[in-house]
């Protein structure tokens, strides 16, 4: 089973998105893989987000592209010991 990744919302456009990973890698999304697709049109940049991560294709240079998958909003807490 593949590991669930968490990264923060990059970039959002009415259609698609793009997720920076906390793995360093940057993750296209749109909203159909969202669970469930209506929390897309919520979603803002910065906001954290936890989701399965894929190679899809390669660029004409040759530089692998990501896609996400399952995106999910994180809610994020206080932190207990602030």
């Amino acid at each position: 089973m593949p590991l669930r990744i968490e990264g923060r919302v990059d970039t959002i456009r009415a259609t698609f998105g793009f997720i920076a990973g906390d793995d360093k890698r940057r993750y296209f999304f749109i909203p159909s893989l969202c669970l469930p697709p209506t929390i897309f049109a919520d979603l803002k940049p910065g906001q954290r987000v936890r989701f399965y991560g894929q190679m899809y294709d390669r660029d004409d240079q040759g530089r692998e592209r990501y896609r996400a998958y399952d995106v999910e909003e994180l809610r994020e807490t206080p932190d207990a010991h602030a």
